[in-house]
């Protein structure tokens, strides 16, 4: 008996630590394959309902460069002129970091606007200028020589000008012909990194490192592709942290230009279009450079770090899930009508669904608490796969 219980404790074990390998290898992929988001999002409704709403944050500044466009010529590969299109205005952008850099009182600057080759404005910035520089030119220059600041760049866009490239972050997700909105964000892609991974990297002095599977901020073991929570929908902003570039802040009328200063003093300044650059989210659609800044402030908050007592818990359920099975102990015993199936399909069903109940009311909970997310479907299939074998033997 003895010796049964030490075999069956150590195939548990065994089962355990193989099924939170596979747990994190899930949170280490960014292809929403397996991900509930409606599941998700309920819980988040659950969340907020017994928590409250997390509060927004006031350390960041939201500039719209939406309503921010000017008209370039555009040519094709071989020079020849196919119309024209239109671009964030860069004369805007030239002025706004100027007048940022004054004082340079900001914490942050994230630029998210495209900056691809053959989509650029080359008409002089100033004619008497001896250097003649385009307005290109000048907005790069610009780019290069204000400190604290990334640009976001993309796996399908081919930079404007090299020399911009150290300043430059992927801000990209994956996503499958299946779910094709966002639910993971992928802090460092192969060997490059992201715009929040950028930042957190430049303000904290930590880095991602890899071995093997697994990844490491500082030493300490951490998830690459979080499932990111969204704390509130964009529109809930406090509309003083939302400000029109050209209206709002260049405009001499609008009186917020000379404060402007004051206003970013020790916050983080996000630059992009809040309007149009629109994700689709498991709370709706929120725009493209506020999610940046919510796994950039996820980072900030140790979110992506492997919480131990979560593993521990999910670990000991396993474990316990494990021995029962290897043991022959079934629910289904203790209901008369149930322990007569015959079929082995339909036993082999109410198996799944009752091994993926008991982990989901687990793991619900742990994601309440932490955010910590694990797979659900594949630890259910393989207990009932599991106890099917054992069952037979």
């Amino acid at each position: 008996m003895r010796r049964k219980i030490i075999i069956r404790s150590i195939v548990a074990t065994i089962s355990s630590l193989l099924l939170l390998f596979v747990s994190y290898l899930y949170n280490n992929h960014p292809y929403p394959s397996l991900d509930d988001i409606e599941h998700y999002s309920w819980l988040e409704y659950i969340q907020k309902s017994v928590f409250g709403v997390e509060p927004c944050n006031d350390s960041v500044v939201y500039i719209n460069v939406a309503y921010d466009k000017q008209l370039i010529n555009l040519c094709d590969s071989n020079n020849i002129p196919l119309g024209n299109v239109d671009i964030t205005n860069r004369r805007n952008l030239i002025k706004f970091l100027r007048l940022l850099k004054k004082e340079a009182s900001y914490k942050y600057i994230f630029l998210d606007v495209r900056f691809e080759k053959g989509y650029a404005d080359n008409s002089l910035f100033d004619a008497n200028d001896s250097l003649r520089k385009t307005v290109d030119e000048t907005l790069f220059s610009e780019i290069i020589h204000t400190p604290r600041l990334v640009a976001a760049t993309h796996d399908d866009l081919n930079p404007a000008c090299d020399s911009i490239l150290p300043k430059l972050a992927l801000s990209d997700y994956k996503s499958t012909i299946i779910t094709t909105n966002f639910v993971r964000y992928e802090y460092l892609h192969g060997n490059q990194v992201s715009v929040p991974l950028y930042i957190y990297s430049d303000c904290t002095g930590h880095k991602f490192s890899k071995w093997g599977p697994f990844i490491f901020d500082n030493g300490n073991l951490c998830h690459n592709c979080p499932f990111l929570r969204i704390p509130h929908s964009f529109s809930k902003q406090d509309e003083t942290n939302v400000l029109n570039l050209g209206t709002d802040i260049l405009d001499e009328e609008s009186g917020i230009g000379s404060d402007i200063i004051e206003l970013v003093k020790g916050k983080y300044v996000i630059i992009g279009n809040m309007v149009n650059d629109q994700h689709d989210t498991y709370i709706g659609l929120q725009p493209g450079c506020y999610i940046s800044y919510i796994a950039f402030d996820s980072l900030m908050k140790q979110k992506h770090l492997v919480n131990w007592w979560s593993v521990l818990i999910v670990g000991v359920l396993y474990f316990i899930i494990t021995f029962l099975l290897y043991s022959k102990l079934s629910i289904l015993a203790h209901f008369p009508y149930l322990k007569k199936l015959d079929s082995k399909i339909i036993r082999f069903i109410l198996s799944f669904i009752g091994i993926a109940f008991v982990i989901y009311c687990i793991t619900d909970v742990i994601y309440l608490f932490t955010g910590e997310t694990f797979c659900i479907w594949i630890p259910s299939m393989y207990f009932t796969v599991f106890r099917a074998i054992i069952n037979n033997k």
